[in-house]
């Protein structure tokens, strides 16, 4: 059997000679860039045999609906394998986008096919569902407003003008998050508790004494704690684990430090490091980081917004 993984290409590369798809091969696994019909490339193709021993994680089935649904499908697969795949899009992207400066934006690895492909009789039987499609995002929250609404906010803004800034820090914040780009998402929510509590300095030392003289940050950090701390949650364990990558108690005065460090860590690359280093092909590996610091800098801005209101009732 044949795993086959389909994702758009966003960019400009043409295929020559009126090509409408090209192939190479590397590692055992096999590559292909899709292009339309003017021979503008569309999509990259990513596959390969699926294992002997991984053959039975493949299979699928349906079976009959329940609750008003027509069917039920199970849909087999091995997370091993997909990231293999993954891994190969990642690794041919960096080296064609840097061959071909400016003609590629992105393999968008979150728009993608999967393809199984039998080669026997006993493949076909056993996998009835041969293709899906899935778009990996976080669901989008609607905002209803009314004429009189819009009118009233409008006219109430000016006493938070001094807001806008740290507010706009977190819009591209939330933003970089949705986008999966949780790296560049927690730079901008750490601006805003670096603005807030940080009183100008930058070093660690200097940084954690300024948050330790804040009562306001401290509160905010024990809802955080309680918020993340909750069982057989992902976002808890992987706070837990995070912080003891970076050989922080799981406390208030270590979660100072966790912000820090990981500040720290994301501005930082070394090739030669045995230990974890950001690089754009591991972002998800900060989901939570910058999660944690999406919950601390919206409380943040959240009582600033309480006290204005207050000094202006």
């Amino acid at each position: 059997m044949r795993y086959r993984l389909t994702v758009p290409l966003e960019g400009v590369v043409v295929l020559r000679d009126g090509k409408r798809e090209v192939r190479g091969r590397r590692d055992g696994i096999d590559f292909a860039l899709i292009a339309d019909e003017r021979g503008r490339v569309t999509h990259v193709v990513v596959e390969t045999t699926v294992p002997e021993d991984k053959l039975d994680s493949f299979k699928s089935s349906i079976g009959p609906g329940v609750h008003g649904t027509a069917a039920t499908v199970h849909l087999g697969g091995d997370p091993q394998l997909f990231q293999k795949l993954i891994e190969a899009l990642r690794v041919l992207e960096s080296h064609l986008a840097f061959e071909t400066p400016g003609a590629i934006r992105q393999i968008n690895f979150r728009e993608r096919k999967h393809e199984y492909v039998p080669e026997i009789d006993a493949e076909r039987s056993a996998v009835p569902v041969f293709a899906y499609e899935m778009k990996q995002a976080y669901p989008e929250t609607p905002a209803l407003v009314t004429e009189k609404g819009f009118r009233d906010f409008i006219n109430s803004t000016p006493p938070f003008d001094e807001l806008v800034a740290v507010k706009s820090f977190w819009q591209e914040g939330l933003n970089r998050f949705q986008q999966l780009q949780y790296v560049q998402a927690f730079h901008q929510f750490y601006f805003v508790i670096e603005g807030f509590f940080a009183d100008g300095k930058s070093s660690e030392r200097k940084v954690l004494k300024a948050f330790n003289r804040s009562t306001e940050l401290t509160a905010i950090l024990e809802s955080a704690l309680k918020t993340f701390s909750k069982p057989a949650d992902r976002h808890s364990v992987r706070l837990q684990e995070l912080m003891a990558l970076e050989k922080c108690e799981a406390s208030v005065e270590g979660l100072r430090r966790f912000l820090i460090r990981v500040r720290g860590r994301l501005h930082h690359y070394s090739a030669s490091s045995s230990s974890p280093t950001i690089h754009p092909h591991n972002q998800e590996a900060f989901e939570t980081a910058a999660l944690v610091a999406m919950f601390i800098s919206r409380m943040a801005i959240d009582r600033r917004v309480i006290a204005i209101r207050r000094k202006n009732a």
